[in-house]
């Protein structure tokens, strides 16, 4: 039996089918949620196609750093999958 989302995982999902991507910063400035890797995970369960797209940059130091990307390519399918899931309440 799946569990059902939590609230952070629909705020999540909601902000990648409307913005383009999602890196752990920028859910922390915007939501205070630290743990995105756990969440993307639990929506990847739900059906939802999340690819993770690996950035190399430089910090301001000058070292290489290499954080995550998250990009929404949800099918009709997977779309319709969470949906049903997540009205289940």
């Amino acid at each position: 039996m799946k569990h059902p989302l939590t609230q952070k995982a629909e705020v999540l999902w909601h902000y990648l089918n409307v913005s383009s991507s999602l890196t752990k910063l920028d859910s922390f400035k915007k939501y205070g949620i630290l743990h995105v890797g756990a969440i993307i995970c639990s929506l990847r369960k739900s059906g939802v196609i999340i690819t993770t797209k690996a950035i190399k940059r430089k910090n301001k130091f000058g070292r290489d750093i290499e954080y995550a990307d998250y990009v929404c390519g949800t099918s009709k399918k997977a779309l319709l999958k969470l949906y049903k899931h997540v009205n289940k309440k």
